[in-house]
């Protein structure tokens, strides 16, 4: 199965530079996101972090750079409802392709292009009963020609953002083949087709110069949230003060360095946590 691919960041380090991103090696990575799929309870999923990818700016560069950017793999956790005492339950994985892009060093617009595609494992059985039907699904564009018994084409993505990229509507079909009709509604997912006002995807996205610490917002965090923030951003979590605060334990309440400030790579921010 294809990776999927995204772009994922806190904040993208090109709005910080609005006018113009300067020349040299630049670093980009996804942070995370969430997809919608269906019209049923498969909606917020979580998408993971991605790998880092660089790009170059050249010297009085005006037009779009070229990016490209990892797959990631997306988790589709169970989901389960009982109806008619019958207990449904869902779970299966979906990639996205790796990303191909631009991005405008004058205003860091992004623009980019990739595919989706899973499966899924269906399960239902009369609630206390230890038998039950199982199936896999395809989840994919509509197969071509139709009757094809091959699994559905890969789901076209066009995204577009500044500082996120969030994926134009896109329509599509959950193949079960003969085991289940394409009108059925499958409790979880909805219809096993999927309109396109019910899909979407959204990914945050943060590119700043290689070799450099952007300090990112770190205050209001958890003290878990606030290291895995700063080391995505080139930077580390330094000395760590505790403070009495009615804010619950290990909220972030003060960061040394301020956000947006650009420091030598892995410079380390000092904290202030409620105790």
């Amino acid at each position: 199965m294809a990776a999927l691919a995204a772009l994922a960041f806190p904040f993208l380090t090109a709005a910080a530079h609005a006018d113009v991103m300067s020349a040299g090696t630049w670093e980009g990575r996804i942070t995370g996101g969430t997809m919608d799929l269906g019209n049923g309870d498969l909606q917020r999923l979580a998408v993971p972090a991605g790998l880092p990818f660089s790009f170059t700016v050249p010297k009085g560069a005006t037009a779009p750079v070229p990016f490209s950017a990892p797959g990631i793999h997306v988790a589709i956790p169970l989901k389960s409802v009982t109806e008619s005492n019958v207990l449904y339950t869902a779970a299966g994985e979906l990639d996205i392709s790796p990303l191909a892009g631009t991005i405008d060093p004058r205003t860091g617009a992004l623009k980019a292009t990739g595919s989706a595609h899973g499966a899924l494992h269906l399960n239902a059985a009369k609630v206390g009963s230890s038998t039950g039907s199982s199936m896999w699904c395809h989840i994919g564009a509509l197969s071509a020609p139709a009757g094809n018994p091959a699994p559905p084409a890969p789901v076209a993505l066009s995204l577009s953002g500044t500082g996120s990229l969030a994926a134009a509507p896109f329509a599509v079909t959950v193949d079960c083949g003969d085991l289940v009709a394409p009108g059925t509604n499958l409790k979880i997912i909805g219809n096993l087709s999927m309109p396109a006002a019910g899909n979407a995807l959204s990914l945050k996205v943060v590119t700043l110069p290689a070799g450099r610490c952007v300090v990112p917002k770190l205050k209001g965090l958890k003290l878990k949230q606030a290291r895995k923030a700063a080391k995505a951003a080139n930077c580390a979590v330094g000395k760590v003060k505790r403070k009495k605060s009615g804010r619950r334990s290990t909220t972030v309440l003060k960061q040394g360095s301020k956000a947006g400030a650009v420091l030598a790579e892995g410079s380390r921010i000092a904290l202030t946590i409620a105790r």
